[in-house]
């Protein structure tokens, strides 16, 4: 997440993929998923990402099959 981003959204993917929170902390629905977290994300589906708190640097890695 770029600095001085608090707010981040993920376009879809058209398979699926994950993400791996390398450093910081994000929240998503609600949750909040601390660095070393993996996530699953469906095809199609779009992800909203709040940094916590946000002025934390923030590393993450999108992996995804691109089809």
């Amino acid at each position: 997440i770029p600095p001085g981003t608090t707010n981040y959204d993920l376009p879809p993917q058209n398979s699926a993929g994950i993400l791996i929170i390398i450093q910081g902390s994000v929240e998503s629905n609600g949750q909040v998923h601390p660095e070393g977290s993996v996530l699953f994300l469906k095809a199609n589906e779009s992800l909203s990402l709040s940094s916590s708190p946000a002025n934390e640097k923030t590393l993450i890695f999108q992996a995804f099959a691109n089809v």
